[in-house]
């Protein structure tokens, strides 16, 4: 329905266009005219309402895009802020390990001149 009322609001004044052209040349030749251009008040009064429908529909669809986009950020943001905290906790691990890796060769290295 959206894509038909996009549609309708782009061709719309495109037709108003033409039916002012038409109405134009029946005034020049001094035919009646006067139920032409209330159509073309009535298309012009239509399209401007079909206007505001579409874009109505698309801010509340960017509204709606917008919250989407905010929710993965906000789970975007959370996911780094675990593997931060993840990394700290590893980091730590892998230090502690280094130094006690590194107490035992200092120990190792003074039994090695015995053997």
């Amino acid at each position: 329905m959206d894509q038909l009322i996009d549609f309708a609001v782009v061709v719309l004044p495109t037709g108003i266009a033409l039916l002012s052209v038409l109405v134009s040349i029946k005034l020049t030749k001094g035919e009646p005219h006067k139920g032409w251009w209330w159509l073309i008040v009535v298309l012009g009064l239509f399209t401007s309402g079909l206007t505001w429908v579409s874009q109505s529909n698309a801010r509340k669809q960017h509204d709606k895009d917008v919250g989407e986009q905010k929710k993965s950020i906000d789970a975007l943001q959370a996911t780094i802020q675990i593997n931060e905290i993840r990394n700290a906790s590893d980091m730590g691990y892998l230090k502690a390990k280094l130094e006690d890796a590194e107490k035992m060769n200092d120990k190792l290295s003074k039994f090695a001149p015995l053997l």
